[in-house]
């Protein structure tokens, strides 16, 4: 490849770089949402969970020491059976939540390991490109010492001939 073919893919390479990048720094800020987002569903399902604790506790004691009729036994049964559907409801939510993050901090790592291979993609690019030259400056240097060879060997050629002329 000539030097030109090499800087035109560096530019190509630097460029899916940048795009890998930019797509990491993407990723990163979705995995961050995400996590906000999850912290945030923690949070309110252990402020809503203490509330449905206090609730059943005030239920139980509701109970305790009563004989009930089959309607206030039938009523307590199901705020509890919806206290504990709640519960179960905001646990599969914030499951799918904690999933997206896991999906979320997946995606992030993979574009980062994304934009490192680009990134070493690039600096071979770059060190081909420099060895490249360094050997296309060395050829010249070669060049510029066999033509300098080829005019003192010319120039004592031309000295000889001359000197013969003159001597004969």
């Amino acid at each position: 490849m000539r030097s030109g073919d090499w800087s035109a893919l560096v530019t190509l390479r630097e460029g899916r770089a940048d795009q890998a990048l930019a797509e990491s720094r993407r990723a990163d800020r979705r995995c961050q949402e995400a996590t906000l987002r999850l912290d945030a569903a923690v949070e309110t399902f252990d402020r809503d969970e203490a509330r449905r604790t206090v609730q059943r506790h005030a239920v139980y004691e509701s109970m305790a020491g009563r004989a009930l009729s089959v309607g206030e036994m039938t009523m307590l049964r199901d705020q509890i059976q919806a206290s504990a559907l709640e519960s179960q409801s905001d646990r599969a939510a914030m499951l799918q939540l904690a999933e997206q993050r896991r999906a979320a901090g997946e995606a992030a790592a993979q574009a980062a390991s994304a934009h490192g291979e680009r990134q070493r993609a690039v600096e071979k690019a770059v060190s081909i490109r420099r060895k490249l030259a360094l050997e296309q400056g060395r050829k010249a240097e070669i060049y510029s010492e066999l033509e300098l060879e080829d005019v003192a060997v010319m120039s004592a050629a031309h000295a000889l001939t001359g000197s013969r002329r003159h001597a004969g």
